[in-house]
């Protein structure tokens, strides 16, 4: 029902992604659109995740944000491992900061 859209925000964590997987059909059924922010840097639960929803049809958005976490995980590094899922439309939103030790 209703054109209402929930975004929950999601840490990656892999309870979260097994909530993710278990429940693709009802996210897709009531316009749920998961925003996930992976703090840790193994990404095959995440793109096993990803997989479920894009089949389902979901829509997420993935926030890359280096900063998060228990180490820091380059963007980059996040974008080749997790680029291959599919050519699915998702969005990214890069949250890299520059700290002042960088320059």
């Amino acid at each position: 029902g209703g054109n209402i859209m929930y975004y929950p925000y999601l840490r990656g964590k892999q309870f979260e992604l097994i909530l993710l997987r278990d429940n693709a059909e009802f996210l897709a059924e009531n316009n749920i659109h998961p925003i996930v922010e992976p703090v840790k840097k193994d990404f095959k639960a995440l793109k096993r995740a990803f997989k479920v929803l894009e089949d389902r049809g979901v829509n997420y958005t993935l926030i890359v944000n280096p900063q998060a976490g228990e180490e820091p995980v380059g963007t980059s590094s996040i974008l080749k491992k997790l680029k291959p899922v599919s050519t699915y439309q998702y969005q990214i939103i890069d949250v890299t900061i520059k700290s002042e030790k960088q320059r």
